[in-house]
């Protein structure tokens, strides 16, 4: 089994105790969706990823397109956007979202 722990720009994410660590160590809430879509960029970091692929992965083949997507990488910038120097989700015009920070596990 893969390590469960991702680690980013001094940020953790924990996947099996849910929980997303800012470079402060602060804990930084996230929805179930949100959390869902941060794994799947996570484990894809450095490649860009369509709204398909990203719904996808994050909530099964039988899901809808719909804009939920864009709404959960907005939401998650916010969230850490205020407490990093750098870019972490980085849209690609007509094609994705991209986690752009290197990601060890």
């Amino acid at each position: 089994m893969r390590n469960a722990i991702y680690q980013f720009d001094g940020w953790t994410c924990d996947m099996v105790r849910r929980t997303l660590r800012d470079p402060q160590n602060v804990v930084i809430t996230l929805s179930g969706g949100e959390f869902s879509v941060l794994r799947v960029l996570l484990e894809r970091p450095q490649r860009v990823l369509s709204r398909d692929q990203l719904l996808e992965y994050s909530r099964g083949p039988e899901s809808a397109f719909d804009r939920a997507i864009d709404t959960q990488i907005s939401r998650l910038r916010r969230k850490v956007g205020t407490r990093t120097r750098t870019e972490l989700i980085r849209t690609v015009r007509s094609e994705g979202y991209m986690f752009v920070p290197s990601v060890s596990h």
